[in-house]
């Protein structure tokens, strides 16, 4: 009986996830902010209803005059200006998911915490303590994730924090509003295999190579600045659905660190000279600050697709290694690895062409999107 309930709660939560209106936060919590390419100018919207794919809005930048990022929207506005305005509208516009832009901005250097979720780090057999790497690449949308030959294309869903003004220190947080969205951070899991410190995996080595390749940061549709972000946390729930059945479901309750925690640890990093780990940048601040165009990716809660090797694989691979005549030419560990890739590979347990992933968010609207295999 037991079995059978938790079934009916799956498939009911694959229903509200692909059929049903999102909520969205009621205005004596938050706003709810999207924006709109328009005649070549960003306009804001402030949403006022998710019917699933398309949404009723009050075009802010119309009314306001203010066009431009919807940040930079929100600051020349202030949050009391957009109720006024949202509650002086005669009327709302219709408008299509694919209409709406991410609501991440332009920026490409973003600020990642692996295994902040206690489930997730147990399931790959890692203590239960953060880290933070850098994702250096632009968000998207509803893009199609592609994938290719060789590719071992895992999926998380996450909750993503972005500024709606510069913080210069940690203290800062406690006087600036946060927007906050859906996000999905994807990996090439044979990448990060390889470039993964296996002694260390908090190092953070490997994650910012394997997780910022093009379109691995899709975006929701939307997002929300509510009133008290610490209480808005409290109670945010999302889920991953990968072909119509749920993988991820968590809350972020459930987080280890904080917003703040997160905030005073990214300070941290930069003060103690930390390693990137990246090509692109060796600071984890830009001039010294974290500015609005930076998102802060607060992690993934268990049930993503990869598992490290087993003691006994491990095992089971070292004999041969002896014999191959490999012995000779890579470590073991590097041997082992590259078995390990190629075994999964042929399981085909990854993300393959064709399938489809979709996200959704507690006020936080949905996305839909498509696996395709990358074109040569």
């Amino acid at each position: 009986m037991f079995k059978q309930l938790i079934s009916c709660a799956t498939v009911l939560s694959v229903l509200a996830l692909s059929a049903h209106a999102n909520d969205i936060l009621p205005i004596a919590r938050g706003v709810t902010l999207a924006h709109i390419a328009h005649n070549g100018t960003l306009q804001t919207l402030a949403v006022t209803a998710d019917q699933g794919r398309t949404i009723q809005a009050v075009n802010l930048s119309e009314i306001s005059g203010h066009d431009g990022d919807v940040v930079l929207t929100y600051r020349q506005l202030g949050y009391d200006g957009i109720i006024a305005l949202i509650n002086s509208a005669p009327s709302t516009s219709t408008y299509h998911y694919e209409q709406l832009l991410s609501p991440a901005g332009q920026g490409a250097h973003h600020i990642a915490l692996g295994f902040n979720y206690p489930e997730h780090a147990d399931e790959v057999d890692e203590k239960e303590e953060p880290f933070l790497f850098l994702k250096t690449s632009h968000a998207t949308r509803e893009q199609p994730i592609l994938t290719a030959d060789g590719v071992l294309l895992d999926y998380e869903a996450e909750i993503c924090a972005r500024p709606m003004q510069a913080i210069s220190k940690a203290s800062d947080l406690e006087t600036t509003p946060f927007g906050f969205f859906l996000c999905g951070d994807f990996t090439d899991r044979a990448r990060l295999m390889r470039g993964i410190d296996l002694d260390n995996m908090q190092s953070g080595a490997g994650f910012s190579v394997a997780k910022s390749l093009p379109g691995y940061f899709p975006t929701g549709p939307y997002m929300v600045i509510p009133q008290d972000k610490d209480a808005f946390l409290d109670t945010l729930t999302f889920t991953l659905a990968r072909n119509r059945q749920i993988q991820q479901q968590s809350s972020t309750s459930a987080m280890i660190w904080s917003l703040q925690t997160s905030i005073q640890k990214i300070f941290a990093a930069d003060a103690g000279n930390f390693p990137t780990h990246t090509v692109e940048t060796q600071h984890w601040l830009e001039r010294e600050r974290i500015p609005d165009t930076t998102v802060i990716l607060t992690g993934t809660p268990a049930s993503v697709i990869m598992r490290p090797p087993s003691l006994s694989y491990k095992i089971t691979r070292f004999f041969p290694y002896l014999f191959s005549g490999s012995i000779r030419n890579m470590p073991v560990r590097e041997y082992v690895i590259e078995r390990y890739i190629d075994d999964l590979l042929d399981d085909k347990k990854f993300l393959q062409p064709g399938e489809q992933i979709q996200l959704q968010g507690k006020y936080l609207g949905q996305m839909h999107l498509d696996v395709q295999a990358e074109q040569s």
